[in-house]
């Protein structure tokens, strides 16, 4: 059954308030990757690259601030992530500037909206929607980190798994990685790294851009956060 509200500004749609579908994954980045399959669900595959897209947001949010968004998002990955990092950069110094707050409101974005896609519980993400729509302070009760994907294999990962945008639910974390999951399975105990006290955690790649994303419960103590 559809919605009857926008899952953002929380509208009724009706008379000008109109439905609309607003991407999982921006155009933008579709636009950078035309090749890839951009379907992250295992039921479905999208060949024509128009994009999994969700319709219950109205045509102001999605037009508005979300659109935004995703401007700067998808020129910040264009700029800045999108090519393919060489493997004799390693252990290189790679600098990058991000406008952290617009970078932070985009990811709450995308995740809240994955969530939806995959019919995941995910009350907890109100209370980051004034700070996904308006210009308030961000809630403290979730936290990025950032990475970049570089490929240490001695193939070229158009060889076997190239997959520049992604997204993967309750990633396992290992001693040494961030979402190692994304490309090999192993073993469920393998120098295994459990985060406690969340309420969902999401792998993000972008590029050669991956971010981790922890969404703490309310409750969670402070020393657990750092």
């Amino acid at each position: 059954m559809k919605s009857k509200t926008c899952a953002y500004c929380k509208r009724e749609f009706f008379g000008e308030v109109k439905r609309t579908a607003e991407h999982i994954f921006p155009q933008t980045l579709l636009q950078l990757y035309p090749e890839q399959d951009v379907s992250f669900t295992p039921e479905k595959i999208f060949k024509d690259n128009s994009g999994l897209t969700i319709a219950d947001v109205c045509a102001g949010c999605n037009n508005g601030a979300l659109s935004e968004l995703d401007s700067y998002g998808g020129e910040l990955i264009k700029k800045q992530f999108k090519d393919e990092i060489d493997y004799d950069m390693k252990d290189a110094v790679i600098e990058k500037t991000i406008e952290y707050d617009l970078f932070a409101k985009w990811i709450l974005k995308i995740a809240y909206n994955y969530f939806r896609s995959r019919k995941i519980e995910c009350s907890f993400m109100e209370e980051y929607i004034p700070c996904i729509l308006q210009n308030v302070e961000l809630s403290d009760n979730f936290d990025i980190f950032m990475g970049l994907h570089i490929n240490t294999t001695p193939v070229l990962e158009e060889v076997y798994n190239y997959q520049p945008l992604q997204i993967c639910e309750n990633p396992k974390l290992r001693g040494t990685s961030i979402g190692i999951e994304f490309l090999f399975k192993l073993p469920h105990n393998f120098n295994s790294i459990t985060i406690p006290e969340n309420e969902s955690t999401l792998a993000i790649r972008f590029g050669n851009a991956v971010m981790y994303v922890i969404f703490w419960k309310k409750d969670c103590p402070v020393e657990l956060k750092k």
